[in-house]
């Protein structure tokens, strides 16, 4: 770290979640590439230097980057086997590089995973990454989750910084955080309305602030904070939430959602999230894969099991579906800055957009699609839909990046945005 920081936080999902090993229904040694740092790379390479099977594993097992290629830490490559498995995974589902060498000779990308480690000026930010079966499970059912509280310096993870801004930014967009998510979080939090509603209220204000904030602005502060205070007010948060649930979704509009998302499935790939994606549309007859299969007719199957299950789904645990998608939403804006995006407003689409999907493949899963599940099984079928998702969001950016790209050709504007999140 650049600068010594004076305080340090975590939602208390974070500061709960402990490894749990072979255990895990998911290890995070398997289905994408696992990067190793220059300092890691060479302490492997000394330590590996003395017995001839040993140089011949490093030599087979790892692979430098080309130099064009190496950034954020990325300096070299573990080779995946053909199960797509990391190299070092055991037969006991362990790390044999930790149990021969110890946990300092871990690259850092393995060291600090889930963990995402934010600087905002002096005080730190520890998140964890959703594609972790264990952070989901943490996130979405501990009663507490996303209250935030002072945690140790200790718990980040060899001073590893994933994003940071700068303790006095000269651009209001970047001066402005802690206005704007603490805005944000006060309403997503705010249980007095459904979640679909709390969506609504940060969709319209993202809206609202479209003209004067937004990557290179020049507004004044002062319009910026009029504009939050007004958004977050009671007044309007009961307007909103009045015109939104008399708002329906038009039938052309649901299919249409329905239709991308089939298409987008050919983009999901061979892993946990493709598995899980073709079986919940092959309840539906429909292989995303097959030629000819992703029609209209076959959308508006899906969409007829999609809308049966909501409906029984949300009669019997409403709220509880609300638990789950307020804490994807809140730890979504603590964790992934709008100050990466050109503007608020973009930053809130891709959200929304994530939402509507991932609610879609909650309701159409496999032990909830058919009957009304108890609350174990809805909360496995959870952990499950959020972390797969996760995974094929944050390590597959071409399956997301499809549907944004389709999204914001055919549904841009505001109205359509309001339109994606009740569905």
């Amino acid at each position: 770290m650049d600068v010594l920081p004076t305080k340090y936080i975590a939602p208390k999902y974070v500061t709960r979640f402990r490894c749990i090993g072979a255990d895990c229904e998911e290890a995070c040694c398997s289905g994408w590439q696992v990067a190793v740092d220059p300092h890691h790379y060479e302490m492997l390479e000394q330590r590996m230097s003395g017995a001839a099977d040993e140089r011949e594993e490093f030599a087979r097992k790892l692979r430098r980057v080309d130099e064009v290629d190496r950034r954020n830490g990325k300096y070299a490559l573990i080779v995946l086997n053909d199960a797509g498995d990391c190299s070092f995974y055991g037969a006991d589902r362990l790390c044999t590089l930790h149990k021969r060498y110890g946990h300092e000779f871990l690259s850092d990308t393995c060291a600090t995973y889930p963990r995402q480690v934010g600087l905002v000026g002096r005080r730190v930010e520890l998140t964890a990454k959703v594609s972790c079966p264990e952070v989901a499970r943490q996130l979405l059912l501990a009663p507490d989750a996303m209250t935030i509280a002072d945690i140790p310096s200790e718990a980040v993870e060899r001073g590893v910084v994933n994003q940071s801004l700068a303790e006095n930014p000269p651009e209001l967009y970047e001066r402005a955080v802690d206005d704007v998510r603490g805005t944000i979080l006060g309403m997503l939090g705010d249980v007095r309305y459904p979640f679909t509603s709390r969506l609504a209220f940060v969709a319209c204000m993202a809206d609202e602030l479209e003209p004067l904030f937004h990557r290179g602005s020049t507004a004044a502060d002062s319009l910026v904070i009029r504009t939050l205070e007004r958004s977050a007010s009671d007044e309007m948060r009961k307007l909103i939430h009045r015109e939104f649930s008399a708002m329906a979704v038009p039938d052309d509009f649901a299919t249409m959602i329905v239709l991308r998302v089939i298409l987008s499935c050919m983009h999901a790939g061979a892993g946990a999230f493709g598995r899980l994606i073709r079986s919940i549309f092959a309840q539906a007859g429909c292989d995303p894969s097959a030629p000819g299969s992703v029609g209209q007719e076959k959308a508006r199957l899906v969409l007829a099991l999609y809308v049966m299950s909501k409906k029984r789904c949300e009669s019997a645990w409403g709220p509880r579906l609300d638990t789950y998608f307020s804490r994807y939403a809140m730890n979504y804006f603590l964790q992934e800055w709008y100050t990466a995006a050109p503007s608020l407003a973009a930053h809130t689409s891709r959200l929304v957009l994530r939402i509507a999907v991932l609610r879609f493949l909650l309701m159409c899963h496999p032990s909830i699609a058919q009957e009304t599940p108890d609350e174990p099984t809805l909360d496995r079928a959870a952990v499950e839909v959020f972390f797969k998702f996760s995974r094929g969001v944050e390590h597959n950016p071409q399956f997301l990046a499809a549907i944004e790209k389709d999204f914001r050709e055919r549904a841009g504007d505001i109205a359509h945005a309001m339109f994606l999140s009740k569905f």
